[in-house]
């Protein structure tokens, strides 16, 4: 690859970084309980997320706990790192519940998503896959589903994935569509804390600026590029090998690296011999929810 090149790639992939709202990769499930509301069967509850205000704007505002004795209404929120993106698939279920619960009522968000649960959804140990047939899911924390339960003792629901498939994700709306799966699944506790999901902690990298070790969230919000992983060595100072369209071989940091789209080596610190070789790689599918829906 010629130097003019390389910097054309670099300089896209720099524009593009963090920017591809069919890039599901880093999404997570957030457990998000709405108090002081009251219960009633007239009301479209995915709507009143926005249109009452429910809604939150960070991953951190998530509240993962609620009281027994009276109707509760929580959402599970597909959440991505402080970025906008499309998925017309998801997939999740519920884990071992040590909470005695009813469920009051429940369903997908937005309510006219064609949903498959398994045959004791909602409960332990059960899932549900969810497919859009129209407009897709947009943003960075949107409802993908929501729930009214009454809780009678201390305990927690846990999100896990869906037994049928053993997996909780998203796909892209893409032809054909490319499947991830979530990072984190969170917890709603019953006069507890429950589990909070939000961003992963790593090395963020601001220029040729000393690493910053943040939450990829805060990373991408401050005008950073979220590597991960330790700031020792420094990927945003310290140089080894980076193998880019798996054979060109270049000595970046790994900031560059990751910028270029390439594979960084830190044991490697040269490119003579050149360490890149082609690697055979597997292409993604629907995977899971393809399955449930065919």
């Amino acid at each position: 690859m010629r130097p003019l090149t390389l910097l054309a790639c670099l300089l896209a992939a720099a524009m593009t970084a963090g920017a591809n709202p069919d890039d599901l990769l880093g999404g997570v499930l957030i457990a998000h309980h709405v108090p002081s509301i009251v219960f009633s069967t007239d009301i479209d509850w995915c709507a009143e997320y926005d249109d009452a205000g429910y809604a939150i704007d960070h991953c951190e505002d998530q509240i993962n706990t609620m009281t027994t004795g009276v109707e509760q209404l929580w959402y599970v929120l597909a959440a991505f790192p402080l970025e906008e993106k499309r998925w017309c698939a998801s997939q999740f279920g519920l884990g071992d519940i040590t909470t005695t619960i009813n469920w009051v009522e429940w369903g997908p968000c937005p309510m006219d998503v064609l949903q498959l649960p398994t045959s004791g959804w909602p409960g332990a140990n059960e899932g549900v896959a969810m497919a859009h047939t129209g407009i897709p899911w947009v943003g960075s924390i949107r409802p993908i589903y929501h729930f009214w339960t009454i809780s009678y003792t201390d305990g927690a629901v846990p999100l896990d994935v869906d037994p049928d498939g053993n997996f909780a994700g998203f796909s892209n709306c893409l032809t054909p569509p490319w499947t991830w799966p979530v990072r984190c699944l969170g917890e709603m506790g019953v006069n507890m804390d429950g589990a909070a999901c939000c961003g992963t902690s790593g090395a963020c990298c601001f220029g040729d600026e000393p690493c910053e070790q943040m939450s990829d969230w805060d990373c991408i919000n401050a005008g950073g590029v979220f590597v991960g992983g330790p700031c020792l060595p420094d990927p945003c100072s310290d140089r080894a090998a980076c193998c880019v369209n798996e054979i060109d071989c270049f000595v970046f940091t790994q900031h560059q690296c990751h910028l270029a789209d390439g594979v960084w080596m830190p044991e490697v610190s040269s490119c003579l011999p050149n360490p890149c070789h082609p690697t055979a790689t597997d292409e993604k599918s629907w995977g899971t929810i393809k399955a449930r829906f065919h």
